[in-house]
């Protein structure tokens, strides 16, 4: 986890990072000790000091106890679907994991920088995979943060389709879009493309870290519409630090460009409400006001609804401020959670003076964090 802390009261153990780089130790030292009494196996565990544990009972991060994620070796055993199941919400894809981390930095995103380095799997660890994916499901979905940043994707690409399966992918990198790499999107079965332009406007997207261009994303949008693929959706989000009204109107008037490189079909600009996470640049930011996002979604959906072919769709605020609060919160967090677990009334926790204090309130540079006890991260 990126912060362990709001669920640390709940928890007898904690594991910290990537299960391969040590949950089998772990799980040998439970057995090992199974005799024990349940607490004196917690404090025993807690003493041996095995690499990614953290037993919150036992250690303290506000007394100085530090604790290192750990990472797993390239190569590992990629994740990959155990069991097929009719009717799931991936269209019965067999799901394979080809690789780790991010290669870029977007300054809101735990992704590059909470799992570095970015880690592709080699293609002789995955074609066995997607050839068995291939033959049991008839579609391979790779699954990745960074699935265009693949140095091997058009040969995994290539593999599938080769083996008579279509394959899919979350998003793509519009700058890393080219002609080849829609056409074989197109014969995979790819009917949108998503990519993530994240804000309207280059001032905003530079204080996001994101190097996406309004002609990447055009670009991607024509080549998209020539290999055959109708559909094109624009990742952004709303509520960023700094953002305008001009921000919100530049996205819409991007979606509407987007629409006529495009040709046909539908463009929909999905909208999620900014949460500031853990271990990233813009951690220390407050969460935006429900109030405020609803309005920029209403002003985005207003301007994208004027043009034929163009949409927008958002997130659920509420549950975007939700987000924010377990995500950067600490212990005492806990008991909103449980409050809200119990009455089901979410509405009540957001009011609450701890919750408006973690959401509203931006955080001191200097003051000490509920994660700065976790190592392994850059």
């Amino acid at each position: 986890p990126l912060n362990p802390e709001p669920l640390a009261p709940f928890s007898d153990i904690v594991f910290l990072g990537e299960a391969e780089a040590g949950l089998a130790g772990l799980l040998a030292f439970l057995r090992d000790h199974r005799e024990l009494p349940r607490s004196e196996r917690l404090r025993t565990l807690a003493e041996a000091g095995l690499p990614g544990v953290y037993v919150p009972a036992h250690h303290d991060p506000a007394a100085g106890f530090r604790a290192e994620r750990v990472w797993a070796r390239t190569p590992w055993d990629p994740a990959r679907t155990r069991f097929l199941v009719p009717d799931d919400p991936f269209g019965g894809a067999y799901l394979l994991e080809i690789g780790r981390g991010c290669p870029h930095a977007c300054r809101f995103c735990a992704a590059g920088y909470a799992t570095r380095p970015f880690r592709p799997l080699p293609p002789e660890v995955l074609l066995p995979w997607v050839g068995f994916g291939a033959e049991r499901a008839g579609k391979v979905g790779f699954v990745a943060a960074a699935v265009s940043d693949h140095p091997g994707f058009a040969e995994l690409a290539r593999a599938a389709l080769e083996a008579g399966a279509g394959f899919s992918v979350s998003s793509f990198r519009a700058e890393n879009l080219s002609a080849e790499a829609a056409d074989l999107l197109a014969r995979g079965g790819l009917k949108t493309l998503t990519v993530a332009l994240e804000a309207g406007s280059p001032r905003l997207r530079a204080l996001l870290g994101k190097r996406i261009t309004e002609e990447d994303l055009l670009r991607a949008a024509r080549l998209a519409g020539e290999a055959g693929i109708p559909n094109l959706r624009i990742y952004a989000m709303v509520g960023l630090p700094t953002e305008t009204d001009g921000d919100v109107d530049a996205l819409a008037d991007a979606a509407e460009r987007a629409r006529a490189a495009l040709g046909r079909g539908q463009v929909t600009v999905s909208a999620a409400p900014f949460v500031p996470k853990p271990h990233t640049p813009l951690q220390w930011e407050p969460a935006p006001a429900e109030a405020l996002v609803r309005a920029r979604i209403r002003r985005l959906q207003a301007r994208c609804g004027r043009v034929r072919g163009v949409r927008a769709v958002a997130e659920t605020p509420k549950w975007s401020r939700l987000q924010a609060l377990w995500s950067r919160g600490g212990r005492a967090v806990a008991d909103l959670l449980e409050q809200g677990v119990g009455s089901g009334d979410w509405r009540a926790v957001l009011r609450s003076p701890l919750a408006r204090r973690e959401l509203d309130e931006p955080r001191d540079p200097d003051a000490p964090l509920p994660w700065d006890f976790l190592g392994g991260v850059p």
